[in-house]
């Protein structure tokens, strides 16, 4: 019997995930460094709110990043990327799911089985626009209901039981990642009108995420997709034409 041809290795792949984890010994890190506080985590300070804010920004990073992966093959012609498409996704979704965890739970999150029974108890609150007067909560947990299935269906055998529902599922990424950036901008409010929180607000990321998801899903509009296409196809015909 011949060998199987081998897949060769995918360089682009292995590198986001390995720089993946950079970001994850972080949080380790400014976790280990925080102390025990009171749940859920609004008014803190120090390194409970680096945690959260190191997380829900990253989150966001690899969100819109999973998101331009599809505009970028089809503009560009550089189809390798669609290989880390879903690699960014699933992290974006992890770290997502952390930071609405450590929001409701803490650093006992990993230490006590208890605060597990009291975030059961936090849930269904955090679904309620005013609660404790932080509605950038509530559009934060509704954009990482979003995300949940996507995730959970983020594999073959999900594809194929689907059919041609699992790209209409899908598409709520397109939901879910403008609904973040508004809780981002809601929680960038919040910080503005409660300065003794010790961290000022910053726009910076979020005006460049807007930009960079206003112009992905600009895209997705034919004429607009057209333009850019032959627009490209002067600098890299190869790869758009090819």
């Amino acid at each position: 019997m011949g060998k199987q041809p081998t897949r060769p290795t995918n360089f682009l792949w292995l590198a986001v995930n390995g720089l993946a984890f950079f970001p994850v010994l972080w949080t380790g890190w400014l976790v280990s460094q925080m102390e025990t506080t009171r749940v859920p985590l609004i008014f803190v300070t120090g390194a409970a709110q680096e945690v959260l804010l190191f997380t829900g920004k990253t989150a966001l990073i690899f969100l819109v990043l999973s998101l331009a992966c599809t505009p970028v093959a089809r503009l560009a012609g550089w189809r390798q990327i669609i290989t880390v498409r879903k690699s960014f996704g699933l992290w974006g979704f992890g770290f997502a799911l952390f930071h609405g965890l450590f929001f409701l739970g803490g650093k006992d999150l990993f230490f006590h089985v208890d605060a597990w029974r009291e975030l059961a108890q936090w849930v269904p609150t955090i679904f309620i626009p005013g609660w404790m007067k932080t509605p950038y909560a509530a559009y934060g947990a509704i954009a990482l209901c979003l995300l949940f299935p996507l995730a959970l269906t983020s594999n073959r055998f999900a594809m194929r039981w689907l059919g041609k529902g699992w790209k209409r599922l899908h598409r709520l990424v397109y939901v879910a990642v403008p609904l973040a950036l508004f809780h981002y901008w809601r929680r960038a409010e919040f910080y503005a009108d409660n300065q003794s929180m010790g961290k000022d607000s910053d726009y910076r990321l979020l005006l460049l995420l807007v930009l960079v998801v206003g112009i992905l899903l600009l895209t997705r509009i034919p004429p607009i997709r057209r333009w850019i296409r032959s627009s490209l196809s002067r600098f890299i015909p190869q790869q758009v034409n090819g």
